[in-house]
């Protein structure tokens, strides 16, 4: 008998997974979800989760903005 391997994708991410995600710092992640760029977490449990597909849609959007996001010096910078 063999064993069955799943592979699942997650559906919402914490924090730092989010962070990463968008290739951005803790400190310019927290930044651009303050400024509304970013989408805000929802609360599963009791902890703080963001959607994956929120996530993407956000950057889609703000590809259409030109709407930079700086990673390197933890800042974000609108170039509309």
């Amino acid at each position: 008998m063999s064993a069955v391997v799943l592979q699942v994708t997650p559906l919402a991410v914490d924090r730092d997974t989010a962070a990463a995600m968008c290739n951005l710092g803790r400190t310019a992640f927290s930044a651009a979800v303050a400024r509304g760029l970013l989408p805000k977490p929802k609360q599963i449990n009791g902890a703080a989760r963001w959607s994956v597909r929120a996530l993407a849609a956000a950057i889609d959007k703000l590809d259409r903005k030109s709407t930079r996001l700086n990673s390197s010096h933890g800042y974000i910078s609108y170039a509309v």
